[in-house]
């Protein structure tokens, strides 16, 4: 089934047979694409997600138009995400880490996409299709960067587990530099990719603008910054001691830590660059050297203005840096060189 060429996007979904007959020796390169509902869609990204009940999803892009970049990091995230909660649904349908016990049926159901073999097969064949599809519906789009979402739920109304993949165009970064509102605590469970944070989030995208692109969290008692709605936060700093430059992002385990974050800090280890994974105080302010962040829709870019919500700080960071730009010649240049496979 070809999508129309007024669809922006194409939303794939696993059929309730297929995921009811799978088998571990499943072969994701023989799929056909009659195993999913293929639909063209309008959508955005955002508003496919949220119209699924909460789950687990990842978001990656296609390198020179074909490869997913860092495809193992994207299919061990789902897998490991489903291992890591109960998709047991409360009265505002959030999902729950390690809560009553997950019926029966319901455990039955996600065990697929639970095994790290046949989960990672799932994911993948779904990406294919909807990636296939996606790219036959306009000779225009062979070269065009795309967008893939895929979401892994269970709906409790129709009692069955959902694969879910949207595919859409990758638009360019935002120009540089960028502004950020400061605002809000530290998401709670920060080691899965979940759906429902998506929902959590709304009350802070008030602050988006023209001017302001990103939220970044902020923990006010500890007066510590952690990452943004959609993007990590880096800081190029200076050791307080020694007085040589490293870069520094939040602690491990405290962050959802993206793919991006990932190959940034790669790419300081070939620079010779030292990556510190620390609390970033604001009390450190006057060691900064710049400030930026990164997400598979923004590879590395610079923050410019950094505002507090509460009206307590207005930074202007200094934009340029040398080092920076050395970061993000090397991000580019990585995802020119078809890094299909995760780290």
């Amino acid at each position: 089934m070809s999508v129309p060429d007024v669809a922006k996007g194409v939303l794939v979904e696993a059929t309730p047979s297929f995921l009811s007959e799978i088998t571990n020796d499943i072969d994701v390169e023989l799929t056909p694409a009659s195993a999913y509902t293929i639909t063209p869609t309008n959508d955005s990204t955002k508003a496919v997600l949220l119209a699924y009940p909460s789950g687990v999803y990842t978001v990656a892009r296609t390198v020179r138009g074909s490869g997913v970049h860092q495809l193992d990091a994207h299919l061990k995230r789902i897998v490991e995400g489903c291992r890591g909660v109960e998709f047991n649904r409360g009265a505002a349908g959030e999902t729950h880490k390690h809560a009553m016990g997950e019926p029966a049926e319901i455990a039955t159901a996600m065990q697929p996409f639970r095994d790290p073999l046949l989960g990672a097969r799932l994911v993948r064949s779904a990406m294919g299709v909807a990636l296939r599809e996606w790219r036959q519906a306009s000779l225009s789009r062979h070269d065009v960067e795309a967008k893939i979402a895929v979401l892994v739920t269970y709906d409790k109304l129709e009692k069955r587990a959902r694969l879910i993949c949207h595919v859409d165009a990758l638009f360019p970064p935002a120009s540089q530099p960028v502004g950020v509102m400061v605002d809000g605590p530290p998401r709670q469970n920060a080691a899965v990719k979940d759906t429902q944070w998506i929902r959590d989030r709304t009350h802070l995208e008030r602050h988006l603008s023209s001017e302001i692109s990103e939220v970044v969290l902020y923990d006010a008692v500890a007066g510590t910054l952690y990452e943004g709605l959609t993007t990590n936060l880096c800081v190029l700093t200076s050791d307080p001691i020694g007085g040589h430059a490293y870069l520094a992002s939040a602690p491990a385990g405290t962050v959802l830590e993206g793919t991006m974050l990932r190959l940034v800090h790669q790419v300081c280890g070939e620079m010779g660059l030292e990556v510190r994974r620390e609390c970033l105080a604001v009390e450190t302010r006057g060691s900064w050297k710049a400030a930026f962040l990164t997400s598979v829709a923004k590879p590395v870019v610079e923050v410019g203005l950094m505002r507090f919500a509460d009206g307590s700080r207005e930074w202007v960071l200094e934009t340029g840096d040398e080092v920076v730009r050395e970061i993000r010649r090397r991000v580019r240049e990585h995802l020119t060189k078809l890094e299909t496979r995760g780290k």
